[in-house]
């Protein structure tokens, strides 16, 4: 019995051929000219500080020059103060009754917060954006050189997405990258301290000590654990240690607000608990499917780094791993996938890549923009979608094409 042929469109897909170099290098000149298109048409629309919505330029950048400036006037505690941080927005703004972005990050991240405070809103939020997207940049090299390849990063569809928002994705993502590039190349100390300094967003290092240990990687283990100590100590003989108390009361409001209601609508966010609820699911049952999530991520990350699997395989798996264990990652946030999908392209064109991989890795690359409107329209979180293939595609890598050796072990 002769079996039905395979119809053009599933072969392109399987094969990934339709994504030759000259192709992905159009449709990131095409995303680029168009990201710079829409900034422009931002900027002239707006008054020089808000846009033609009313929305502050830079957004969600709103909550770090707040909490910044009420530190540097109040103190760190005032910083996580609700009604004061609301207040300024009030005069920031000159409304009654403003938006608001809560600042919802650790101590340890106001030092930055305020040194971006002693400059006027739009330059500090440029200047924030332009330092981080550096350190970006810089990081990304260090995995891929090369002109063209740090235009791809440049041009990753996440990228305007996190600077629109003026998150701090591009630092996150810095450190990620440019921790396993030490790693990888026997800094295990530097390794450590850039692992260490990604607790300034903590929902991202929950699997960092995980990874090290399941390699045996002690000395960086020890270095990150130094960083995070040494991250707790400076805002709490700073700010005294009610600061602590202040963010963990901040962070627990905001948990039930944001997370578990959807405050700013569960099609931004890209977790396994805002695919559950996106689909009717309860609170409780959301939770529970992102614990089953997290725990296989935990699970698969452990046996990864213990594995002989490349150092670009291991690489990618925890910084998805990291993203999948979270219930709390947003669409711009998913530009820390830029140094796994960097990685895993170079694993692939060092050893092949298999059926379907090119494919997932564009998917991965394109999710963070159709995102919210999927999200909205079919009530499916393409960004999670994206995060579990490519944690099937890196397993189905460590499994399926070892190396002779760990080079992670210690």
């Amino acid at each position: 019995m002769i079996a039905a042929a395979r119809p053009p469109f599933l072969e392109a897909l399987k094969s990934g051929a339709f994504l030759d170099r000259a192709r992905i290098r159009r449709i990131a000149v095409i995303y680029f000219l168009a990201s710079l298109a829409s900034f422009a048409v931002l900027v002239a629309t707006s008054d020089g500080f808000r846009d033609r919505l009313g929305r502050p330029l830079g957004t969600d950048f709103m909550a770090f020059h707040v909490a910044g400036s009420v530190a540097l006037e109040d103190g760190g505690v005032a910083a996580f103060d609700g009604e004061k941080q609301y207040a300024r927005h009030q005069q920031m703004l000159g409304e009654e009754q403003p938006s608001f972005w809560p600042y919802l990050y650790p101590p340890s991240f106001l030092f930055i917060a305020m040194a971006l405070a002693s400059l006027p809103y739009v330059a500090s939020w440029l200047v924030w954006m332009g330092a981080t997207l550096s350190a970006y940049v810089v990081a990304m090299q260090q995995i891929a050189p090369g002109r063209f390849a740090g235009f791809l990063a440049i041009a990753c569809p996440a990228v305007y997405l996190n600077f629109l928002h003026g998150q701090n994705g591009f630092l996150i993502a810095a450190l990620f990258a440019g921790a396993l590039a030490s790693l990888s190349a026997r800094r295990a100390i530097l390794a450590g301290v850039l692992f260490g300094l990604v607790s300034i967003k903590p929902q991202y290092g929950l699997l960092i000590p995980v990874a090290l240990a399941a390699a045996g990687c002690w000395r960086a283990f020890a270095a990150a654990a130094v960083t995070v100590i040494a991250l707790i100590a400076a805002p709490t003989i700073a700010f005294t240690p009610s600061v602590w108390t202040a963010f963990i009361e901040t962070t627990g409001s905001a948990r039930v607000e944001i997370i578990e209601a959807g405050a700013i609508g569960f099609e931004k966010i890209q977790s396994a608990f805002s695919q559950a609820r996106m689909l009717g699911a309860s609170v409780a049952l959301a939770y529970a499917a992102q614990g089953v999530v997290a725990l296989a991520s935990l699970i698969i990350v452990f046996r990864l780094w213990r594995s002989r699997a490349s150092d670009d395989v291991k690489g990618a798996g925890l910084i998805v791993g990291a993203a999948l264990a979270t219930p709390y990652v947003v669409d711009y946030d998913l530009v820390i996938l830029a140094p796994a999908i960097a990685m895993l392209v170079r694993d692939g064109l060092a050893r092949g890549f298999g059926p379907y991989e090119r494919t997932v890795l564009f998917f991965a690359a394109l999710a963070p923009v159709i995102a919210r409107p999927v999200g909205s329209g079919l009530h499916l979180s393409m960004g999670f979608l994206a995060l579990v293939l490519l944690m099937l595609m890196i397993r189905r890598r460590a499994l399926s094409n070892p190396v002779p050796a760990a080079p992670f072990a210690a």
